[in-house]
């Protein structure tokens, strides 16, 4: 259905946005569906972009209460069909969100780059003019804004740009590869973002693309061009160490018609390869490896399909280069070949990003830890989300004009995330979008430390953790020694293990641990003793092992007694009997032990003296006159004897 230029025509747009990673789009005329301007569900947005049939520019007006889709205002002559406007929408199928936030005008714009090139920590930016052979440097403000741009003139057809130091001075310098002069273009940095006049330098036939890098270890960067019309070469110009630059020497590709060249240590070797992409066959992806000394060969090739761009970056998280291929005019998707860690690849799938993909760049934007892409296409800015392994997840779109060209990624507004930067040749714009990721909750810093005799799981250390979350220490003792208690800032806070520290502030934990003391033990003393009724036998107490404090329990015949709890007793019977004590010794810790028990006899005291018992066996047979005679002749003999003992002391 055409747009009448008679009258304002209204299109509604409804989000209803399931989840990050599904949405659903909606499209009916206002007309035949007024409703829709008033959809109040939870998590719809509605965007209403009317026409004025004088300007043709499109306002919008955005209602609900769900997630905002990014859009841009379109000039009237683009504004021509229900398509255009459809492709208005972005579509966010992941929680990584950009939010377009400023378009600066170019000519014939085409390859962009991003860096500190007056060295004041703000990133700026640098972009080719293909049309008059102009290279725009912007100075970055650090808020996703630049200044008005400065031009320098180049060769003949600037496609590509990269920067570094290449005189030596300590600034960032930069370099082009021009397609219709056959030329590099060197433009060297005053220290300030503004620049000498271009110098050129031969390359290849066509140079369509120009990497940096020092391929001969020698300290300074030089410079290597992917040839389009060669057509089946790049060129390597070494660096003289002064921003001047030896002859081309040339490499074959194993396809044709190459269109990126990038620069990487791919077999961690200590040098730097180089991988070429190329428009057609046999082979779309070349990886050549350095020798050393600044010269290529052992080349490996790989399948493709109309490869636009590479780019390396470590996607699966193994310390090595992988590569993202764009694979363009009539391919729809992102290639993603495996670094086996020796420069040789296996592919591990493609992914569908819309039509025609023309740029190709890897940053962290949702900032956990892995490589993310950003894709630009005849469409589309498309947005995939890396799983961790090198595996994606379906793209988010972002709408900013058509026929994108380059992309390239930064922190623009220091806040720690990656933005990006594309290019349109068909608008001529140059687009910012910045990173929309919430700011990362604060952190905080838990110390662990112990004493002697144990550890901890996590283990002594300092590690960061996020504010408010909870983490468990536990007390690992060591054989022979015990987990006591905590102090948690100083301050004794227990014996609970594991303890959970709520890490509202900066936290010092430490785990104490103490010897084992030998199992408890007691003895008491006497063992026995037989007294009187009346007397007094005291008990004293040897306690061993266990934990001090002691508490102490006498016994007296199974039965506690009463008051009886030091480590003495003294035990007076009131009646006679055998008696049975012993003690119970309970430590700090709650452990018990129990003395061997003493055997106490009580006897009571006899009445009018002591007798001694004289026991008759009544069981003899032998007469009882035997003993009177013998009691009778004992008795005469001691008599006589007395006699005769007087007689003699007479005389």
């Amino acid at each position: 259905m055409e747009l009448s230029k008679k009258a304002v025509t209204s299109i509604i747009l409804t989000l209803l946005l399931i989840s990050f990673s599904d949405v659903v789009l909606f499209a009916e005329l206002a007309t035949a569906n007024p409703d829709l301007e008033h959809d109040s569900r939870p998590g719809v947005s509605i965007i209403r972009l009317t026409f004025n049939p004088d300007s043709w520019d499109v306002q919008p007006n955005i209602a609900g209460d769900g997630p905002k889709a990014a859009f841009m205002s379109v000039p009237g002559e683009n504004a021509t069909n229900n398509n255009y406007m459809y492709s208005l929408v972005t579509v966010r199928r992941t929680a990584v969100v950009f939010e377009i936030v400023a378009y600066y005008p170019g000519e014939s714009v085409y390859a962009v780059w991003l860096g500190d090139l007056n060295g004041d920590g703000v990133v700026d930016l640098a972009v080719t003019n293909n049309g008059p052979g102009l290279v725009t440097v912007m100075l970055g403000l650090g808020d996703c804004t630049f200044s008005s741009g400065l031009n320098y003139s180049v060769g003949r057809y600037p496609r590509s740009i990269c920067g570094a130091d290449l005189d030596g001075d300590g600034d960032v310098d930069l370099a082009t590869a021009n397609q219709l002069s056959h030329t590099v273009s060197v433009l060297l940095n005053k220290g300030d973002a503004t620049f000498e006049s271009a110098v050129e330098f031969p390359a290849g036939t066509e140079a369509i693309d120009i990497c940096c890098a020092d391929f001969d270890g020698d300290g300074d960067a030089d410079l290597a061009t992917a040839n389009y019309g060669s057509p089946t070469t790049f060129s390597v110009l070494m660096n003289n160490g002064n921003a001047t630059f030896a002859e081309p020497v040339e490499y074959e590709t194993g396809g044709r018609w190459p269109t990126s060249i990038v620069a990487r240590d791919f077999d961690r070797d200590g040098d730097v390869d180089i991988a070429v992409g190329n428009q057609f066959g046999p082979f779309q992806v070349s990886v050549l490896l350095n020798y050393g000394n600044g010269t290529f060969g052992n080349i490996r090739n790989y399948g493709g399909a109309n490869v636009w761009d590479i780019n390396p970056e470590d996607f699966d998280g193994d310390g090595d280069f992988d590569l993202a291929v764009a694979n363009s005019w009539g391919g729809r998707g992102v290639s993603i070949f495996l670094n086996r860690g020796d420069a040789t690849f296996t592919w591990h799938g493609e992914y569908s990003v819309e039509r025609n993909p023309n740029a190709v760049f890897a940053g962290d934007f949702d900032s956990n830890g892995d490589m993310d892409l950003a894709v630009t296409t005849d469409s589309y800015l498309s947005i995939l989300v890396n799983e961790g392994d090198g595996t994606f997840s379906e793209d988010s779109r972002y709408d900013e004009g058509r026929y994108l060209q380059s992309v390239c990624g930064a922190d623009l507004d220091n806040d720690s995330d990656v933005d990006l930067v594309t290019t349109s040749w068909s608008t001529d714009t140059i687009t910012v979008l910045r990173n929309e990721l919430p700011p990362p909750p604060p952190e905080h810093y838990l110390i662990i430390g112990t004493t002697a005799g144990g550890t901890t799981d996590p283990l002594p250390g300092t590690y960061s953790y996020t504010e408010n979350s909870t983490v468990e220490v536990t007390a690992i003792p060591e054989a022979g020694y015990l987990f006591d208690y905590w102090e948690l800032d100083g301050v004794n806070v227990g014996s609970t293990n594991p303890y959970p520290v709520l890490m509202d502030k900066n936290h010092t934990l430490k785990a104490f641990f103490a010897v084992i003391p030998p199992p408890l033990s007691v003895s008491i003393s006497p063992a026995t003793a037989e007294i009187k009724i009346g007397e007094s036998v005291t008990f004293t107490s040897s306690v061993s092992g266990g934990t001090p404090q002691y508490s102490y329990q006498w016994y007296l015949n199974g039965s506690a007694v009463s008051g009886a709890t030091s480590d003495t007793w003294t035990f007076t019977p009131t009646e006679s009997g055998i008696f049975y004590v012993y003690l119970k010794v309970t430590d700090d810790e709650g452990n018990t032990a129990q003395s061997e028990t003493a055997r106490i006899t009580a006897s009571a005291v006899p009445v009018g003296g002591y007798s001694i018992p004289i026991n008759v066996s009544m069981t003899t047979t032998k007469p009882v006159t035997s003993y009177i005679a013998l009691l009778t002749i004992l008795t005469a003999i001691l008599i006589t004897i007395k006699r005769k003992t007087k007689k003699k002391a007479k005389m």
